[in-house]
Parts: structure tokens; sequence; C-alpha cells
């Protein structure tokens, strides 16, 4: 009895710590780490469903939370601006803005952050590399299984069900149909970074300007081990270093061309 139970403890614990995800859900295509949690979301299966986008949650105030975005309740007030939050975390974390805290440290150098994710993803891609996550489809490299399944969603799956009402633009991700209202017609600046006043159309240019505070580099080039905070920047590297092509990079994006 001792000896079976030493040998499932220790195999939920390689899962854990590897990130197997062995248990599939019978009912969706939600895959957990361990029987426990996957037993834990089949039970709330039909209640922790939504109708608007057939999403599916392990539990119930974690659905609650998710709804917000449908609902676009936002009941935290900033008392400093007259911006408001549907999440109670992005709000302190809003805060953050004003008051200048910054409560995370990190374990390895003198930085800090005014969030908690921020410092986690600035540790994992400056310091110890544990979690890279590649994309099975292109050469990006997510430090998240949640910005791996993102990165998949929004630039290789061809279903795209959500309509900008503008125009008659199509995308594969609600995200980014708003970020291109946001950004194209309503000129709405709702992105906010939490470790200073910046504000921003879409969420990929906050994305990029956090790396200002993380100091993280996750383009890499392929010829040697130098890294860059923008692809423009690796591309030009590695033209000018490795290929010796001659490189001319957009200035509205991120692309880089080549004589021929």
């Amino acid at each position: 009895m001792f000896s079976f139970y030493f040998i499932f403890v220790s195999f939920n614990r390689k899962a854990v710590h590897e990130g197997i995800r062995r248990h599939q859900c019978r009912k969706c295509d939600a895959k957990f780490k361990t029987q426990a949690t996957l037993k834990s979301h089949e039970t709330t299966h039909q209640d922790s469903k939504t109708a608007e986008c057939n999403c599916c949650f392990a539990r119930p105030f974690v659905l609650k939370t998710h709804m917000t975005t449908h609902t676009k309740e936002k009941k935290y007030a900033c008392s400093n601006c007259d911006r408001r939050f549907a999440h109670l975390s992005t709000f302190k974390g809003h805060q953050r803005t004003h008051t200048k805290e910054k409560p995370y440290p990190c374990s390895h150098c003198s930085q800090s952050f005014a969030r908690k994710d921020t410092r986690n993803q600035h540790e994992n891609m400056i310091h110890t590399k544990e979690k890279a996550f590649p994309c099975s489809q292109c050469s990006a490299v997510r430090y998240s299984m949640t910005h791996l399944r993102q990165h998949v969603k929004q630039h290789h799956t061809q279903n795209k069900a959500y309509s900008c009402q503008f125009c008659e633009k199509t995308f594969a991700m609600k995200k980014t149909r708003d970020e291109h209202v946001n950004a194209v017609h309503t000129k709405n600046k709702s992105f906010s970074c939490t470790e200073c006043s910046a504000v921003f159309y879409i969420r990929g240019n906050l994305r990029r300007h956090r790396r200002i505070h993380t100091l993280d580099k996750p383009f890499s080039c392929r010829f040697c081990k130098k890294c860059f905070a923008r692809k423009k920047d690796r591309d030009i590297h590695m033209n000018a270093v490795h290929t010796k092509s001659e490189a001319f990079p957009c200035s509205l994006c991120s692309a880089v061309f080549n004589r021929n």
C-alpha cells in the first residue's frame, strides 16, 4: 500500500513540475496535470460555461471574472483619474502607476516591479530561462503556455469569427478585433503600463513597451547568442552581421526588406 502511494505521489509530482497534461476532459479540449484537477474541472463543467463565447472554466469564480469581458462591467474606479476596471488585480496594478509603488523585487537582480506576473516573466526570460514554449509552426518562442496558445490562435488559425463593426476586416481573436477598433476607428487608448504612465491603443504595443522595464529580449539570433527586445532589430542584426544582405526596415511596423 505504501509503495503504491509513493508511486502515485511521485507520478503526480513529476507531472506538475514538468508541465505534463495527461488527463483529458471528456466534454471539452481542456487537459490537466493531475486527476484531481480534472475531476474538479468536470464537476463544474455545466455550471462554468458561458454561451457568449463557449469557453469553459474550472472554477465558477473564474467564469464570473471572465464574464466581465462580455458584460463590460467595470466597478473599480480610480480616485486619481477617470479610468475604471473590471478586475480588482488590474485596478490595484493601475493604482501603482500613481503611487509608483513596486512591491515585487526580482530575486536575481535589483529590479522591482508593480505587478507579480511582470516580475515572474522578467525572471524567467532574463535569469532562469526555465520555461520556454516554442511554436511548432514558426520560430516564435513564448514563456508561458497561455501566451503560446494566444500566439497560435492569433497567427496560425484560419477561423476568423470576429468581424469589425466599422469595416470588413475579420479576426481570429476578440481582443485583436477590439484592439483594431481602438487603434483604427474609435481611437481609444485602453492599454496602460503599470510601471509608468504610458497608454496605448494596442496591447502588442504595450507588451513591447513593457520590455523597457523588464529588460526582456525574446528575439534571439540564430547564428549567435545575441538577443534583442524587438524582432526588427534582430532581423537587421542578422542581415548586417551574418547574411550580409542590405536591410530596409519599415518605419511603421516590424517588417524588414532586402534589395531583392
